[in-house]
Formats: structure tokens, sequence, C-alpha cells
């Protein structure tokens, strides 16, 4: 396993599209109290965007599993990048 960083899209650093552009989700899903889950990626495992409904519409990201996007904690804005493992 190593480490990387990747943005809010799920782009590795060394990619020639970390944090250029926004990108269109490859699905989204909400939940019944109304927030909106967006997919980037299509591996079980991705980028995943928060729509926080209750909260004044609060946009968080996180990277997991999407089939577990319900529990998963969202605490990374759009400008923030988080570390990973990863298998090589």
């Amino acid at each position: 396993m190593i480490q990387v960083t990747i943005d809010c899209y799920g782009h590795r650093n060394t990619s020639g599209h970390f944090r250029k552009i926004e990108e269109v989700p490859d699905e989204v899903k909400s939940d019944a109290a109304g927030n909106t889950y967006l997919r980037y990626g299509t591996g079980a495992s991705c980028a995943i965007h928060k729509i926080d409904a209750t909260g004044g519409m609060i946009r968080r990201w996180t990277f997991g599993a999407w089939n577990d996007r319900e529990n998963l904690n969202y605490t990374a804005g759009t400008q923030d990048t988080i570390t990973i493992s990863v298998e090589e």
C-alpha cells in the first residue's frame, strides 16, 4: 500500500486533471432526509460529495465505498485534498 493525495474528484496529484475543472458526476442519489450524493468514478470506492440539505446546502466530500455513502464521514471542502492508501 502507498499513500497518495487526491483532489475532490479522485484525481491523484500527479494527474493532468488534478484540481483543474469541475466535473460532471457519474451518478447522483438522494436519501430520505433530502441529502444529495454525487459519485465521481465508477469503482467500488470513489470520491463522493455530499450536499447536506439540513445544514443550508453545505457541500463536503470524502473517498469511500459508494454503497456505504450515507454512513461515511464528510469533512473535506471542495478545495481540500485528502490522502488515501492504495495498492500499487
